[in-house]
């Protein structure tokens, strides 16, 4: 694993959310930047198709074409995650819809994509809802209300940010993170063995057995010491 030692005290406000910014900086290749501007695309022309079938789920299915369909389908499952983004968005004072509109995008399987940084410490946030599969920048949870990380992305292209969450199993905690994670006052005493993390784990001088855990299933683990 590398050893350059990234700043543990970047936040997330202190890196750009567009694609310029974080393809100068080295986490998003070309390939990266096409994958995202064709989900933007696609959620374009899914919106489109919304508008033109206002109907029932049901009454809608009736009469298409099997191309026809197949888009509807992609289509609502886009829209059920979407909706699960926005409830969640809502219950913690996010800005409900035009948060999730500004921050996600959806793929053909009705995953979905963030694609900038989030600022989200101090909200109370205790869950996650399920759905969104990768994320684009870093994302700053701490001092939230966290127990597990149950239905957390798979993978984060930038710094995960989780201290001061009580959180007991780390059970699901992303298998790919391109930069630091953040554990910093966490209760858990294990990590799973074999996550990819690109940068370091960093703990406090309390966390002995999480932090003895770490080594021994070979993570670059750095202590803050007050």
């Amino acid at each position: 694993m590398p050893k350059e030692l990234c700043n543990p005290f970047r936040q997330a406000s202190e890196t750009s959310a567009d694609l310029a910014s974080l393809a100068e900086q080295g986490f998003l290749s070309d390939g990266d930047i096409a994958k995202l501007r064709e989900l933007e695309s696609q959620k374009n022309r899914s919106s489109e198709f919304e508008i033109r079938h206002s109907m029932s789920d049901v009454s809608l299915e009736k009469g298409m074409s099997v191309g026809e369909r197949r888009v509807f389908n992609e289509s609502r499952e886009k829209r059920e995650t979407r909706q699960r983004l926005i409830k969640w968005a809502e219950e913690f004072g996010l800005g409900g819809e035009a948060f999730v509109d500004d921050d996600f995008i959806f793929d053909d399987e009705g995953y979905a994509v963030c694609k900038k940084g989030l600022v989200l410490a101090h909200l109370g946030i205790d869950y996650f809802p399920k759905g969104v599969k990768e994320v684009y920048g870093i994302w700053d949870f701490k001092n939230n209300e966290f127990r597990t990380l149950k239905n957390f992305p798979e993978k984060f292209r930038d710094s995960l940010i989780l201290s001061n969450n009580p959180i007991m199993s780390l059970e699901d905690l992303p298998r790919e993170i391109a930069g630091n994670l953040h554990l910093e006052g966490v209760p858990a005493i294990e990590i799973p063995a074999g996550l990819n993390i690109m940068g370091r784990i960093f703990l406090n001088k309390k966390q002995k057995a999480l932090y003895e855990d770490a080594l021994a299933k070979g993570y670059d683990v750095s202590v803050f010491y007050d």
